[in-house]
């Protein structure tokens, strides 16, 4: 079945970090981006209040360490890697990873994503990260008439697991699987998930947002600004470029 896949997700570009003052610059390793991060304990570091007038923009919700909820999102399914983020924030929607992304920008914070945490290699988390949690963006919708495809699409958000979209038409989440490459015991007959991929949409780590196809990307930036891209790079990359690159 051929699908359309909303993959909100921040990119995340390995060798490039951010600066304090928003600016990238070229780093020599991914060790020497990590160890340029603000941390908790630093002045740097976004206070209560800052984190508080997040929260309160967001269509979600930011969880720290002390709250009940925060034990079920940063888990790992390979328990020798859990890693435990120092703040996390529980996206809804586009905009709220836009604004999560600026956020991070802003105080140069350590950024991972996850939808269902079935990275065992445990990339989706970091131990004092910013996690953004793309664990409740679960809204899908189904086109049986489209002209895309002769099968239909189907469009999810990538909170969604795959067993709640074939009770509604394995357990894990469209964003990672199909970032992967989408393998499957169907392979061989249908083809892997990126084979059916048609569309997806993604946050970039400037907090600009791109709806990427095989022939074009348009980006809008957090201006509004419109760009047009007449090729498919982005799109090929997303096409088994892996859950912990793109």
């Amino acid at each position: 079945m051929s699908s359309v896949l909303a993959l909100l997700a921040s990119v995340a570009l390995m060798g490039w970090g951010v600066t304090s003052d928003g600016h990238d610059r070229e780093q020599g390793s991914v060790h020497n981006i990590i160890s340029e991060r603000c941390c908790p304990s630093d002045e740097c570091y976004p206070s209560q209040m800052d984190m508080a007038a997040l929260n309160h923009d967001m269509n979600g919700h930011l969880l720290l360490p002390s709250y009940p909820e925060y034990g079920k999102q940063p888990h790992i399914y390979n328990t020798i890697e859990q890693r435990y983020p120092n703040l996390i924030a529980v996206v809804k929607n586009a905009d709220d990873i836009q604004k999560a992304v600026q956020f991070a920008r802003k105080y140069n914070l350590h950024v991972t994503v996850r939808s269902s945490g079935h990275d065992y290699v445990g990339r989706s988390t970091w131990e004092g990260s910013f996690l953004v949690s793309l664990s409740e963006m679960d809204e899908m919708e189904i086109d049986l008439s489209t002209e895309r495809s002769p099968h239909g699409t189907v469009k999810v958000q990538t909170g969604i697991q795959w067993q709640e979209i074939y009770e509604k038409r394995p357990h894990s989440d469209p964003g990672g699987y199909t970032l992967g490459g989408g393998h499957s015991p169907v392979s061989r007959s249908l083809g892997y998930a990126v084979d059916n991929l048609l569309e997806a949409q993604v946050v970039l780590a400037d907090g600009s947002i791109a709806t990427a196809t095989e022939n074009r990307t348009v980006i809008v930036t957090p201006e509004g600004d419109i760009m047009y891209h007449e090729n498919g790079d982005l799109f090929w990359a997303l096409r088994g470029g892996g859950g912990g690159t793109f």
